[in-house]
């Protein structure tokens, strides 16, 4: 059986400390999260 797993770590800092995000960075994360929804069979679970 073939399969990739991958994990990816980043961190951008937070917006005050690491307590809360910028509204810009959770809107290119919800952007980016719709595209890869739309790549089907790609994702185990995106939710």
């Amino acid at each position: 059986m073939k399969f990739t797993l991958s994990h990816i770590k980043a961190d951008i800092g937070g917006y005050i400390g690491h307590s809360a995000s910028h509204l810009d960075i959770l809107a290119s994360a919800n952007e980016s999260l719709a595209k890869a929804k739309k790549l089907e069979g790609r994702f185990v679970d995106l939710d």
